[in-house]
């Protein structure tokens, strides 16, 4: 059992001011472009199954304002989806 301590948490989260938007999937484009995301390069992938993530599976979106991290919509992938993991690859 790993166990963490609540200071060390508290900072973790210091470390990312979390922006949560809700978009439409109309709206999705207008994200994409907010954060600078080319979906059309193939560079991203989800952070938990690893699949390429295009325009038509993009189901979150974590960014820092310097680093980007995408999750499909696969619902088992954002059913496992941890904010705090995800923080973590930032």
């Amino acid at each position: 059992m790993c166990m963490i301590s609540t200071r060390q948490v508290f900072d973790n989260l210091r470390k990312v001011v979390p922006v949560i938007r809700f978009a439409r999937r109309t709206e999705v484009e207008k994200y994409l472009k907010m954060y600078n995301i080319d979906l059309d390069s193939g560079e991203y992938r989800c952070a938990v199954c690893g699949e390429r993530v295009t325009r038509e599976n993009v189901g979150m979106l974590v960014s820092d304002g310097s680093k980007v991290i995408l999750v499909c919509s696969k619902p088992s992938c954002m059913a496992k989806a941890d904010f705090l993991r995800l923080y973590e690859h930032l």
